[in-house]
């Protein structure tokens, strides 16, 4: 009796505080084990979420871009099947102050104007462009902002851009240039300043626009 007394003694002093140390060390290590798998299943539903709206986001993006792409196409050939029929009489004059016949007359030299190509020469400024169309600067600046809806140096950034569209569709060397190339190719000084007025003006870069020209089918 003695002998069971002493082992139930030992049992209660030792072994079981024994036993509710592991047990809590299990119970510690379960938890653990518990939230390591819930963490591990909130990153990857963060990771996938994340991937997800990413892709959304590229596919609607891209989807707009080829939309955007698809319209300046159209209003391309468009203006292509017009351009021999343009006329200044079509341009609403809305400058008051100065006569008709000089709005007419400054409106036709800037057709002329367009039409050569001189716009690519890149230092170009009011002045000298007044100069060459034999008018005043005032008067220049007065026609363009009337007639084209913008100052003159977003007239000749948009001809330029237009221009650029008109020989990437139709040069296919061209669109092997370096964008620094074809921006001095078409009047501008710097890559940045043609690849900002170009996205300003079509809504897409220029090496998207670049991409689809490439990828369009030829048409026979």
């Amino acid at each position: 009796m003695k002998h069971n007394h002493l082992r139930k003694k030992i049992v209660n002093k030792y072994e079981i505080p024994l036993l509710l140390s592991e047990k809590e060390r299990l119970i510690s290590e379960l938890d653990k084990s518990n939230s390591f798998k819930k963490i591990s299943i909130f990153i990857l539903v963060i990771i996938t979420s994340l991937f997800l709206f990413i892709a959304f986001y590229f596919f609607k993006k891209n989807k707009k871009n080829k939309k955007r792409f698809n319209d300046l196409m159209l209003g391309f050939d468009s203006k292509k099947k017009l351009s021999n029929n343009k006329n200044t009489d079509l341009i609403e004059i809305t400058t008051t102050e100065l006569s008709e016949e000089l709005v007419k007359d400054v409106l036709n030299k800037l057709l002329i104007f367009e039409k050569s190509n001189k716009f690519i020469k890149n230092d170009y400024t009011l002045n000298s462009l007044a100069k060459e169309l034999k008018t005043n600067s005032t008067y220049l600046s007065k026609i363009i902002n009337s007639s084209k809806q913008v100052n003159f140096s977003n007239y000749l950034n948009k001809i330029r851009i237009e221009y650029a569209i008109e020989k990437l569709t139709t040069d296919k060397t061209i669109r092997n240039y370096t964008v620094q190339a074809i921006a001095e190719d078409v009047g501008f000084n710097k890559a940045q300043s043609f690849s900002t007025a170009f996205q300003k003006q079509t809504g897409i870069s220029i090496t998207y626009f670049i991409k689809q020209i490439n990828n369009k089918p030829t048409e026979n």
